[in-house]
């Protein structure tokens, strides 16, 4: 379902996910990601950027190619420093290019294209969601109950339960550089 009337409290949130987007290091692209639980609290805020305790200095951003291999989306982000569940919540998000990290939520951006609704809000489908995370569309749509399509909500919970691939790729990165530092020494 798509909803077309902006609220103040929509308007509220994208404001402030374009105040979190600008804490982004990214020269190219800032985005900011605020998830609001319907109670309209606020319960994660991200932008997009490196890893947390990892090198974010300018020379690896310039790099599009490293960059695009270790940086975390917005909304990961917002999902990671989340205080609560993020079930059922909201996610703001200020550039169109995002998904949810499997949360069965909506998501809000703005839409240059409309004029008289700058916001759109919908759900997310699983394959957006999919590929947030990195991994390969219909990765999650595995049979179930003698059927060749699995429903949503299961895709959803096992996107919700999963890592995201570039995440997991770097803390096994970090694992090997620990190691190789152990058998140097």
């Amino acid at each position: 379902m798509t909803r077309t009337t902006v609220s103040k409290w929509d308007a509220r949130f994208m404001g402030l996910g374009r105040h979190v987007a600008g804490w982004s290091k990214d020269p190219s692209t800032k985005v900011g990601a605020v998830i609001v639980n319907d109670r309209l609290q606020v319960v994660g805020m991200g932008y997009n950027g490196f890893p947390r305790g990892t090198s974010d200095s300018g020379a690896l951003y310039e790099d599009r190619e490293r960059k695009y291999l270790r940086v975390v989306h917005a909304e990961v982000n917002a999902v990671l420093n989340a205080t609560q569940s993020c079930m059922g919540a909201t996610v703001y998000v200020t550039h169109p290019l995002g998904t949810n990290n499997g949360l069965e939520a909506c998501i809000a951006y703005p839409d240059r294209a409309v004029n008289e609704h700058p916001w759109r809000v919908r759900r997310l489908s699983p394959v957006e969601c999919e590929r947030l995370q990195c991994f390969p569309d219909w990765y999650t749509n595995i049979p179930w109950r003698k059927r060749n399509d699995s429903p949503d909500g299961l895709r959803y919970k096992a996107l919700g339960n999963s890592m995201a691939v570039n995440v997991m790729q770097w803390i096994g990165e970090r694992i090997a550089l620990v190691d190789a530092l152990k058998e140097a020494a």
